[in-house]
């Protein structure tokens, strides 16, 4: 988990004090949420939370942990397994340490230290050319790793009527009919005869309760890559409740600018869309997001729900509403889901509230 929440909150480069002082490096992780950086204090034993004030009544505080030197290169090299969108950043730091402890003279050299400084920035530096620097990064052991986890099988959610593989419709006959008998086609949703051969349902109504079991399943995603996968979601994605076609269901997003990454997420879960998204400005770089919706949302926020630490109320939120959608009379009702928009509406909202 940590490591895929620094892949989408942290930072790692080179700093230089003084010409009578060794390189060194550090990394930051920043967050809105005080909790989880109060996590990362307690779980690594290093440094203490500083709080930046927010400077709008808009915005929220900043709360910040910060690592040095070999402590630093300690808690890297612990992730180290799991990095892909800081891998390049990674490889550089472990890169300059290597070369410092093989020759110790180095360290002072002002050629040297200049290079090690304009590549550390070069990395990190926002927009396209930053970005695209990164996603040069070497393609890791790691990735292969990843993608040889895969699972093939469709995860099935708590009602597995609601994630099957094929999302067909039973067209089982009724009891009353005998086998050599004309057979009739029944309404899955409320059981009565459907009258026009090419239907799925007999009313309108039923139509719209009817397309929620022809949701699209999520993969098993392999267990050793959910707490991964929850610290992407956390860091970088969005999990919320939208409208659709007078019903509403769950959303899952994920985006970010390196695009190995996305790809990554849509091949384990097997399902979904990802597309790019051109800057809206010069200096902003390309993006590339995932998204996912309804039955597969479910699924895919099963298995990561018990990893997430700040996405938690959302992730409770949207299996609520997939859970009670299984149900035909509450999926007419709509009052609960305005109030399933609102309430995520209100978790999502930007800001100090």
């Amino acid at each position: 988990w940590a490591s895929g929440f620094f892949g989408g909150e942290g930072s790692a480069f080179m700093v230089v004090e003084g010409t009578g002082k060794r390189p060194f490096v550090e990394v930051s992780i920043g967050s809105t949420d005080e909790s989880v950086i109060c996590d990362f204090v307690r779980e690594t034993g290093l440094g203490n939370p500083s709080t930046r004030q927010a400077t709008s009544v808009k915005q929220k505080d900043l709360h910040s942990w910060r690592c040095f030197a070999g402590a630093a290169i300690s808690f890297l090299r612990q992730i180290d397994s799991y990095l892909i969108v800081k891998r390049a950043i990674v490889d550089h730091v472990f890169k300059c340490y290597e070369e410092m402890n093989s020759e110790p003279s180095r360290a002072y050299l002002p050629a040297w230290r200049a290079q090690v400084l304009e590549m550390s920035n070069e990395l990190n530096r926002r927009g396209p050319k930053g970005a695209k620097r990164r996603l040069m990064a070497r393609s890791s052991a790691v990735e292969m790793m990843f993608r040889g986890l895969t699972l093939s099988e469709p995860y099935l959610c708590q009602d597995e009527s609601l994630a099957t593989q094929s999302g067909s419709l039973d067209v089982s006959r009724s009891p009353e009919h005998s086998e050599t008998g004309p057979v009739k086609k029944l309404c899955p949703v409320d059981g009565k005869e459907i009258s026009h051969p090419r239907s799925l349902t007999c009313s309108r109504k039923c139509a719209l309760v009817f397309r929620k079991r022809q949701g699209e399943p999520c993969r098993v995603i392999h267990p050793n890559l959910r707490p991964y996968v929850a610290g992407l979601i956390d860091a970088e994605g969005c999990i919320s409740i939208v409208r659709s076609y007078g019903t509403i269901h769950a959303r899952v997003c994920f985006g970010n600018t390196n695009k190995r990454i996305v790809d990554l997420m849509k091949s384990i879960t097997g399902f979904g869309k990802a597309a790019n998204r051109p800057p809206k400005q010069e200096e902003h770089s390309e993006s590339w997001h995932w998204r996912c919706q309804c039955d597969g949302a479910q699924g895919f926020i099963e298995q990561i729900s018990p990893f997430l630490r700040i996405k938690g109320p959302q992730a409770k939120l949207a299996l609520n509403v997939q859970n009670r959608l299984s149900n035909p009379d509450s999926r007419r009702d709509r009052a609960w889901q305005v109030q399933a928009i609102a309430d995520s509406h209100r978790l999502n909202r930007k800001g100090p509230d």
